[in-house]
């Protein structure tokens, strides 16, 4: 019985691991297959693709200063139209794209790209995807 106490108290550890690794292993499938499709793109495509990222953080940030909730659904139609975009290249399940949220908030140039638009718009949507995953 002991043991099995002891087994018990060490699965939460373990499951934080797994998760970690679940997500590690998420992003980098993400990467590879992100890489396989922009290898396809011509210049042109590629100055499309990063107008329409730059307007679609600006409707963002009008609707966080506006005080939009994440759940509205006008925001919600915002985060669909980008988990559209991002199936272009790959078709990401909810923890993919709640993690690719998170992401945004994590790594310091997606942070300060977020950050040149609006102050605080990284975590408004990270908060907005996971809500359009249902995960929040």
């Amino acid at each position: 019985m002991a043991a099995l106490r002891e087994h018990q108290r060490g699965l939460p550890a373990n499951q934080e691991r797994l998760n970690v690794l679940a997500a590690t292993v998420g992003r980098t499938i993400a990467e590879k297959q992100s890489g396989q499709f922009t290898g396809t793109l011509t210049d042109e495509d590629q100055a499309r693709l990063r107008q329409e990222a730059t307007a679609a953080m600006v409707r963002m940030a009008e609707a966080m200063a506006a005080g939009t909730r994440m759940t509205e659904p006008a925001v919600q139609a915002e985060v669909d139209a980008q988990y559209r975009g991002i199936c272009r290249m790959r078709t990401p399940n909810a923890a993919a794209l709640k993690a690719l949220g998170q992401t945004y908030v994590d790594d310091v140039q997606c942070r300060a790209a977020y950050g040149q638009v609006a102050a605080g718009l990284a975590v408004y949507q990270r908060d907005a995807m996971a809500a359009h995953t249902g995960t929040a």
